[in-house]
């Protein structure tokens, strides 16, 4: 925008501060729309090992930016579970973009699983800081974040999608140590061959 206008260099200094203020206050918005509407679920088998591959893809930019590496443990035949295809998106966008953020640089977020015979367990695990005991109590409180310019609704929106999706979301982190994320889906019900 700053590039079609003829301004002068302090003004199209402060035109680039409106523009990222804007997208700022887009994000904020879009965050609370997100959290204060009612979710339309399309409950479906989805592929929850090609959905973090797809994520990891349109992320990789940025987690190569900062330098960090993603360490993928999923089978390639992980079964299907029970989700939302973008809101399962969304969530695994969510907790790879705060470990990414959590870790600085140089860090290692490691991706994998455990099956049971009714569940799909997805765990994100970083060595990032840790979270202490009294932030860890609060993580899943709409609006309560420690970042200066978070809406504190990314993890509200994750566990409500979860569970939305008839799945849970733990969180274990020990200061200095990482953190871990475990999502916890139902398997879908295999496809009957005929």
């Amino acid at each position: 925008m700053a590039r079609n206008l003829q301004l002068d260099e302090i003004n199209q200094k402060r035109l680039r501060i409106i523009q990222r203020e804007i997208d700022h206050l887009d994000h904020v918005v879009h965050d609370v729309l997100i959290y204060a509407r009612p979710s339309r679920m399309e409950i479906e088998p989805v592929q929850a090992r090609e959905i973090i591959m797809q994520t990891l893809e349109v992320m990789a930019p940025g987690l190569q930016k900062m330098n960090h590496r993603v360490t993928l443990n999923l089978p390639p035949d992980l079964p299907e579970v029970k989700a939302d295809k973008d809101k399962l998106h969304q969530v695994i966008k969510n907790l790879i973009a705060n470990a990414a953020e959590a870790m600085g640089t140089d860090g290692e977020l490691t991706i994998s699983c455990r099956t049971s015979s009714t569940h799909v367990d997805l765990l994100f695990n970083d060595n990032g800081p840790g979270i202490s005991s009294d932030v860890l109590n609060s993580i899943w409180n709409p609006f309560f974040t420690t970042k200066a310019d978070g809406t504190g609704l990314g993890l509200a929106n994750v566990r409500k999608f979860i569970q939305e999706m008839g799945g849970d979301v733990e969180v274990e982190s020990s200061e200095g140590e990482g953190t871990s994320f475990i999502l916890t889906l139902q398997k879908a019900p295999k496809h009957k061959v005929e």
